[in-house]
């Protein structure tokens, strides 16, 4: 799939999560086709109703930073480091033996998302992954986040686009080791059981504790 600009679409995920796209009719029918301008200025909606023109959700003129939803946000590309542990009794770490600074080699990159300063974040927002990494010639740190709703849903954000990928083990590179892919393997278990089980939210309340790491939302 393409879109208009030459852009190449992998996943709609990374489309609808950080740039604003939308649907257009083709011959096959309505909402057929994804349209997203690598330069929102070139996007003619831009001229005529500027709220829905293809930039990234996070800038003007009608932002809406996707750290609303995912509790997290983009941060860096190209992203190299290893997932560490901050909240070691999160509920989704347990069974896995891990403490407080444990790393897991390799987990987080290409890229990688953290807490937007100032949001909008979800008051409920709590860090349980902390992770020191390489973000292009400098540093920077990712995390990992889990918050709920009154509602009762839950989301979890690993904060690394190699989280998948280290279910391989060795054999995803980069470094990651059997540790690793033991660690991914069971808490994407633990989580996958419990969603199925019913709303997170209800059985599993997050703890906020984004003030104690002087990022409050």
């Amino acid at each position: 799939m393409r879109a208009r600009g030459g852009k190449t679409i992998s996943g709609t995920w990374r489309w609808t999560g950080c740039p604003h796209i939308r649907f257009e009719a083709t011959a096959l029918g309505a909402d057929r086709l994804v349209v997203c301008y690598k330069d929102s200025s070139a996007d003619p909606v831009a001229r005529t109703n500027p709220a829905e023109s293809t930039q990234d959700w996070r800038l003007p003129p009608k932002p809406r930073p996707e750290s609303d939803i995912i509790g997290i946000q983009y941060m860096c590309f190209p992203a190299e480091g290893a997932f560490t542990v901050y909240r070691p009794d999160f509920w989704l770490f347990r069974g896995t033996g891990v403490r407080a600074g444990t790393r897991f080699p390799g987990m987080v990159g290409p890229e990688a998302d953290a807490i937007a300063p100032g949001g909008p974040t979800p008051p409920t927002l709590e860090i349980v992954g902390r992770s020191p990494i390489s973000c292009g010639t400098g540093g920077a740190v990712a995390h990992a986040s889990y918050y709920t709703t009154r509602s009762g849903a839950g989301v979890f954000a690993t904060g690394t686009m190699r989280w998948v990928c280290a279910m391989r083990g060795r054999a995803c590179g980069h470094g990651v080791d059997e540790a690793g892919r033991a660690f991914v393997t069971r808490v994407t278990d633990t989580l996958v059981r419990a969603m199925a089980a019913g709303p997170l939210g209800r059985g599993h309340p997050s703890r906020p504790n984004s003030k104690e790491l002087a990022i409050a939302p």
